[in-house]
């Protein structure tokens, strides 16, 4: 139910892997959610969506709302560090382009939502020393880490500018039920076809970061937009090797899977390790909750029902 003093939530790419969970913790904190972005009105019900708008994310369509937002999560965007090489400047369309239109519906209303923007890790590039802070030089070596670059020079000028509260939460490697793509998806794909081999050399470290998580740590970060666009790691500050990760899920296939391979080449825009620093997210009173084996154990049971 919805509470008398409830805020309006607006969540772009709400029926997304991420998006689809940040409406549901929002209105299960007694918000109005409100979502934009591809997907029918019939499944934004199912995940807490009052009001769904199938299109894409523009001032136009965010105008034809025509409600008072108290809060906006970006979450519309691409996902896949592969596919900006193919297409770097519809990459920089897609994302960079519906940054911008967030921030300039948010400039022109009567009172200002705040916003907070998903980037990723990604615009750190290749680092000698970990973990990374926020403070890192930011080299991406992607169209996709420098797009989300971009969206948040463009966040922290709108902020400057414009006076709007934003904030900024820099996303590892996120996972949980839902995501049917990167890394665990494709191996519960190969190993439902009895195929164990991968890219890479498989001693790539990465930070994964549970949705459920993540979502909370949104909404920490949330509270503290502002106009110096505060920019916050979204990890656990802890780090695993491809290998050891696959390995892991491996043994919770409910099937006879070969022995996993790596074809040793590095993999295009592939940075060999990440493991973010947590300072900040811990200064705000949020820590992970999820426990990786048990995460993953979830996330193999509901693959594994997809597809085998």
């Amino acid at each position: 139910m919805t509470s008398p003093n409830a805020a309006t939530v607006l969540v772009t790419g709400g029926l997304g892997f991420i998006g689809r969970h940040v409406s549901q913790h929002f209105k299960s904190q007694g918000n109005r959610v409100v979502g934009i972005g591809h997907g029918n009105a019939t499944e934004a019900i199912d995940f807490g969506l009052s009001r769904w708008q199938s299109g894409e994310v523009s001032r136009q369509s965010l105008e034809a709302l025509a409600e008072r937002i108290d809060l906006i999560v970006h979450c519309a965007g691409s996902s896949l560090v592969a596919a900006s090489f193919a297409d770097p400047d519809a990459e920089f369309r897609k994302s960079v382009g519906s940054a911008i239109e967030v921030l300039e519906f948010a400039r022109h209303q009567a009172r200002s939502p705040r916003i907070v923007v998903l980037s990723s890790a990604a615009v750190y590039g290749i680092v000698t020393q970990l973990p990374i802070s926020e403070d890192a030089p930011l080299d991406p070596i992607s169209p996709y880490g420098k797009s989300k670059l971009a969206i948040e020079q463009r966040c922290q000028r709108y902020g400057r500018d414009y006076g709007l509260e934003i904030a900024i939460v820099r996303l590892f490697s996120v996972y949980g039920l839902g995501l049917r793509k990167q890394l665990f998806w494709d191996a519960c794909q190969k190993f439902a076809k009895g195929d164990g081999r991968f890219g890479g050399t498989g001693n790539e470290r990465r930070d994964w970061l549970h949705v459920r998580d993540a979502v909370q740590l949104i909404d920490a970060v949330a509270k503290q937009a502002s106009v110096a666009v505060p920019i916050v790691n979204g990890g656990t500050g802890n780090s695993m090797t491809i290998r050891d990760a696959l390995m892991h899920l491996r043994g919770l296939w409910p099937a006879s899977v070969p022995e996993i391979s790596f074809s040793g080449e590095a993999r295009q825009g592939d940075p060999p390790g990440y493991e973010a620093d947590m300072a900040r997210a811990y200064a705000l009173a949020w820590a992970p909750t999820q426990e990786f084996a048990e995460g993953l154990a979830d996330y193999v049971s509901w693959a594994s029902s997809l597809l085998t």
